[in-house]
């Protein structure tokens, strides 16, 4: 492994990412140079991230190559705090309408006013 960044080959090609890009965007809309430059660099840092964690699933299962479970399994590790948030926030949502659902049922409480909040 290398840690000269001259010596470590270039995994996104700006023009394939720049064709990519102009791929997904409609015709009225135009692909920035700063927009992609910025969006290879996070592509470039996510695939180096991901690949060492992977490396490091390899090696806690004694194996000589990096498998696709090591690489899923450094995804799913990566973005665990994301998802958590993701369901946190779905959970919460669930929670709000089924309380509001019970303080509507009671005859004390009028959140009528406070349902568009």
């Amino acid at each position: 492994m290398t840690d000269d960044p001259e010596d470590i080959p270039d995994p996104v090609k700006p023009t394939t990412l720049q064709k990519l890009l102009r791929a997904y965007t409609p015709e009225d809309k135009q692909v920035g140079g700063e927009s992609a430059d910025y969006l290879k660099l996070q592509v470039d840092n996510t695939i180096r991230v991901v690949w060492e964690e992977a490396m490091k699933k390899s090696e806690e299962r004694d194996a000589k190559r990096v498998e696709e479970q090591d690489v899923r399994a450094a995804f799913n590790e990566i973005f665990y705090p994301y998802t958590l948030l993701e369901e946190a926030a779905t959970k919460m949502g669930e929670y709000q309408l089924e309380l509001r659902r019970t303080a509507n049922r009671s005859p004390i409480l009028d959140l009528e006013d406070d349902e568009d909040e």
